[in-house]
């Protein structure tokens, strides 16, 4: 389950749980923070920022994605969240290859983030 954790989600949440479970596989859920930019010296530079920013951002979207999933959980153990912080797109398929996901369900905000990744198509996921 590939989410931001916004309010969209809840039907991909649902979708995904009920797909894990009747597959009797683990839901794996991802999310994704683009790199927060810091301004440099030279005007029209970017460098990346600061390492307890960063850290400090994925724990925040860590709990708040968690909480999310949570509340669709029906008791269930959460899932463990991974958190990952780059390109949307190139995070989430270096993901699905990292746990050999055979399916993947995109929360609604994700679902332009990549022409390879679109809800309701079977992807054909390159080893």
């Amino acid at each position: 389950l590939a989410i931001d954790g916004t309010e969209c989600d809840g039907s991909a949440v649902v979708a995904a749980r009920m797909i894990a479970a009747r597959l009797d596989l683990p839901l794996e859920v991802i999310t994704v923070l683009e790199p927060t930019p810091m301004s440099s010296a030279t005007p029209g530079v970017e460098r990346r920022g600061d390492r307890a920013h960063d850290d400090a951002r994925r724990q925040a979207r860590e709990i708040a994605v968690t909480d999310y999933v949570c509340r669709f959980s029906g008791g269930d153990t959460p899932p463990r969240v991974h958190v990952r912080v780059g390109d949307v797109s190139d995070e989430i398929m270096r993901f699905v290859h990292a746990v050999f996901a055979t399916t993947v369900v995109l929360g609604d905000g994700l679902t332009a983030t990549s022409p390879e990744l679109a809800i309701g198509h079977r992807l054909a996921i390159p080893r």
